[in-house]
């Protein structure tokens, strides 16, 4: 029966701060932490893919702690708290052990009205800090309320692309690809674009190693045609009258789309390059939906409002 191969985003996902990509003054403070035995609870911060619930779990391993993992995307809600947290908290730990809890994505947690997880959450975090540490992880700070910032204070989580480069090249030789200086430099060149997407680099130089050589041709392949598609796109919004029809097209089209993000930041290249848009409210209106398609999980509607954006403030 053949394997499939395991993805080297999880092959390769440090499981102690020694393996993590990270700021040398920032791994100096967490080695002290861990050193010390004094884990505080804390806030991680970043955009999806550069480590934060990674760095969240080895500082469980590291502190051999009993952990309690919960994904507020879909389990941020009060009953939570009553029914999960709150009693893990109260239990008595095993063998003495710091407890650990991990709230991944807490800023789509709830946060008004009678389901009010982050309000609850505070005073649960200031009740259960004898024996109990809190770390959180957040895509966007601003969206998680400042009491629970006060008590889970935010750690920059900073790295240089050098850090990132050396763990890439730990990954090349461990998996015995073949490459050179001039084949690792189109590398850094095509995907550190994404940084600090160490997710979204780590998947795409998989995706250049299939043939157990380095070889970074495979953006130019899926981008052949591309850019003719964004222009016709672009043409169609501002000439278009029904805006829906515009989604309908590029709905069809979604093969030559490709990534929402990417195809966000070649259009908004493009309408100001060609001064299609001109006008400082559009220019500032692009830039925040650049930021948010970023952060949502339904990047489809946050691209149909670039486009919808365009067709608004087109000269």
């Amino acid at each position: 029966m053949n394997e499939f191969k395991e993805e080297w985003v999880d092959k390769y996902r440090p499981k102690i701060l020694k393996d993590y990509v990270l700021n040398s003054d920032i791994r100096q403070y967490f080695k002290n932490m861990i050193k010390n035995k004094s884990l505080t609870s804390c806030t991680f911060s970043g955009i999806q893919g550069s480590g934060k619930t990674t760095l969240a779990k080895v500082l469980c391993n590291e502190f051999d702690a009993d952990v309690l993992f919960i994904k507020c995307a879909t389990e941020g809600v009060i009953d939570t708290l009553r029914t999960t947290v709150e009693p893990f908290c109260n239990a008595m730990s095993l063998d003495g052990k710091l407890k650990i809890v991990v709230l991944d994505e807490v800023d789509s947690a709830s946060s008004s009205g009678t389901n009010n997880f982050q309000m609850a959450l505070r005073t649960l975090i200031e009740d259960a800090q004898t024996d109990t540490r809190f770390i959180l992880t957040c895509n966007t700070v601003g969206k998680v309320i400042p009491p629970i910032l006060s008590r889970c204070p935010v750690i920059p989580l900073e790295f240089n692309k050098k850090d990132l480069l050396i763990h890439v090249k730990k990954i090349l030789d461990a998996e015995n690809i073949t490459y050179d200086k001039e084949s690792l430099k189109a590398f850094i060149e095509e995907a550190f674009k994404y940084y600090p997407d160490c997710r979204r680099i780590i998947k795409y130089l998989q995706i250049c190693c299939n043939s157990g050589t380095l070889v970074v041709k495979l953006n130019a392949i899926i981008n052949n045609g591309k850019d003719d598609f964004l222009k016709e796109l672009v043409d169609i919004v501002i000439n278009e009258k029904n805006l829906l029809n515009v989604r309908s097209f590029y709905l069809k089209n979604k093969d030559k789309l490709g990534d929402f993000v990417d195809a966000t930041a070649n259009i908004f290249n493009y309408v100001i390059d060609n001064n299609i848009v001109t006008n400082a409210d559009g220019i500032l209106k692009l830039t925040d939906l650049m930021y948010y398609i970023n952060q949502v999980v339904d990047k489809e509607s946050m691209f149909f409002g670039v486009l919808t954006a365009i067709n608004k403030y087109k000269n």
